[in-house]
């Protein structure tokens, strides 16, 4: 017998793919490896130990889900989902933000895993492990999974989602249809704008299974099954709304105001920014935009009522001033391309001073999105994974528009668009390659392009007066008065979108060390029409009720409550101060307080 010649092909072929899931391993390791490195550094700062915004929110939340303890009679305030996620993890381990922290890590490392697959469904598998590589290493990914938010959550249900639709449209089984229903239905519970993706998904099933001659019988099997693993998902949600508030929501009632915020037509300003009648915090802002839609109206209305009063709020505001709207619509869009990293939590070039892992110089979006962009553009219809990933992108980006743009709302779009990078590259690369050089000056235009597009000035980009007022705070949770009154006036001095609130601050320092003069002043840079005019009001009324002079006190409580009527706090200090000088209206006061306390639960 003759043996064929040995070529060395299998041999060479399985050390290719030893190589490859090496590298892939080692680079989920890496980020692994980044990430705890991060924590360590953020560790050594206060920012490590106290928790702000959000993080209290879900970290108490979930600390009540663990104990058994949480109430509720009304519909969900915030998105569910991480809530019960960190919960359990609370209820196995123990309700320390530490735990919320290595979850986010365990989620983040695994995302740089999901989209080696997700590159590796879309093109190939150099795409795939560039794209892991590039995710454990971009900046805003590493700070994300490290602190306590639902963020990396965000991503990874993203990718997750992304991942099964590029699979499904390659592929068969109604499993796979049924996982990506399941998907699209926690990522709805983690962040409820995605809600369009149902809608997208459902038409690229059916307008691939067309093109392709299928029968419309089996783009009916396959939206079924996707529509069965949304409602699987979303189910629990919403019959514990209809249970406890007898209303039929998905998971909350946020869309009303956040799309009144999204769309304030006096500012161009594209980021967050409060309004006088309602709290900035999180925990009441859908309770002050109840308060004040009822006070409009003129009866208590129900979170639904309210949701549709600034709904059409919005709508009535962007259709008698449509060029207005239009110019907001586009600066919103600049800032979802601008480099800048603009937050409510953290700024990167702030926290590197005191973290000092994140001064080293790791890839940022100014980077990435030039070509991630110009990628999507040329190459989205070169397969149907592609087109699936890239129709996902846009109305992620679509679903961000009509709200208002931030870092870490911008996450995972940039995350899912990682691929698109490589894409980019390797279509100039075989351009170069192949001498078509229009292909190639075309490619590096758009590029360019876009990279211009960064330059473009962006009202708000670049204020870092939160930041420096949410580190001011934290070092004066710690006690470091000295160090936070420095920051505050910081951002005072800069005079910028929430300079007011470091005034207040600065201002109710100055009381504490009875210094009238400094509280004046500070308060004195804060205008009515600002949206700390209410809390300016409230701190006037404290200073002058300490020295004695009931009337202004009472003038400026009243003040306070005719910006924001839901100021708890407020209406029980106007209450103590009428009991001594007008017995009739201290009682109509308090049976409207009772009435307000029911709205917040009867705190």
């Amino acid at each position: 017998m003759v043996l064929p010649p040995i070529t060395g092909r299998v041999w060479k072929r399985a050390e290719s793919d030893v190589l490859r899931t090496t590298l892939v391993f080692g680079t989920v390791l890496l980020a692994l490896i980044v990430r705890g490195l991060a924590l360590y550094s953020m560790s050594q700062t206060e920012d490590f130990r106290t928790l702000i915004i959000d993080e209290q929110i879900y970290h108490t939340w979930a600390a009540k889900l663990s104990a058994g303890t949480y109430t509720s009679t009304s519909a969900y305030k915030t998105s569910p989902l991480p809530a019960y996620v960190v919960g359990f993890l609370y209820k196995v381990f123990h309700p320390d933000p530490v735990y919320f922290r290595l979850l986010n890590i365990g989620l983040g490392t695994v995302t740089c895993g999901v989209l080696y697959l997700l590159g590796k469904e879309m093109a190939n598998r150099q795409v795939g492990l560039c794209s892991a590589l590039l995710a454990a290493l971009y900046q805003p990914f590493i700070l994300y999974s490290i602190v306590p938010l639902k963020t990396t959550l965000e991503a990874i249900l993203f990718s997750l989602t992304a991942l099964l639709l590029a699979r499904a449209l390659t592929g068969n089984g109604p499993w796979r249809f049924f996982l990506l229903g399941l998907a699209t239905g926690l990522l709805n519970a983690t962040r409820e704008n995605t809600i369009v993706f149902s809608v997208i998904i459902l038409a690229v099933l059916l307008w691939t299974n067309l093109r392709s001659g299928e029968p419309f019988k089996r783009s009916a099997s396959q939206g079924g099954t996707f529509i069965v693993g949304v409602l699987l998902a979303l189910s629990p949600f919403m019959v514990r709304n209809y249970v406890t508030a007898g209303e039929l929501v998905l998971t909350t009632h946020q869309g009303g105001f956040n799309l009144y915020l999204g769309n304030q037509l006096d500012t161009m300003n594209p980021y967050y920014r409060p309004v006088p009648f309602a709290s900035s915090n999180a925990d009441e802002l859908e309770i002050h935009f109840r308060i004040e839609a009822s006070r409009r109206l003129g009866h208590l209305v129900s979170p639904g009522e309210s949701e549709r009063y600034w709904i059409q709020q919005a709508v009535d505001s962007a259709l008698a001033n449509p060029a207005t709207f239009a110019a907001k619509q586009t600066y919103k869009l600049l800032a979802l391309l601008n480099p800048a990293e603009a937050s409510d939590h953290y700024d990167i070039e702030i926290l590197s001073q005191f973290a000092k892992f994140f001064a080293f110089p790791f890839p940022s979006f100014g980077l990435i999105m030039p070509f991630g962009v110009a990628g999507l553009i040329l190459k989205s219809t070169s397969s149907r994974a592609q087109l699936g990933v890239a129709l996902l992108l846009i109305g992620y980006a679509l679903a961000l528009l009509p709200f208002h743009i931030n870092g870490r709302y911008r996450l995972p779009f940039v995350v899912v668009l990682l691929p698109f990078v490589f894409i980019c590259i390797e279509h100039l690369v075989h351009c170069f390659r192949t001498r078509r050089l229009a292909r190639s000056a075309g490619c590096i235009l758009l590029i360019c392009l876009l990279g211009a597009m960064e330059l473009i000035p962006v009202p708000g980009a670049n204020d870092r007066t939160a930041y420096l007022n949410i580190h001011a705070w934290v070092l004066s949770q710690a006690g470091k008065e000295k160090e936070a009154t420095a920051y505050w006036e910081q951002s005072s001095s800069m005079d910028g979108t929430f300079s007011a609130f470091a005034n207040l601050s600065l201002a109710r320092h100055a009381l504490l060390q009875q210094n009238t003069g400094r509280t004046l002043m500070y308060l004195s840079k804060i205008s009515d029409d600002s949206f700390a005019a209410a809390t300016k009001h409230e701190v006037l009324g404290d200073m002058w009720r300490r020295q004695g002079r009931t009337s202004e006190a009472l003038s400026e409580y009243e003040r306070s409550l005719e910006i924001n009527s839901g100021k708890l706090q407020v209406r029980r200090k106007l209450i103590e101060l009428l009991e001594g000088v007008d017995k009739e209206r201290a009682l109509s006061e308090s049976q409207l307080l009772n009435t307000i306390s029911s709205i917040y639960g009867g705190r």
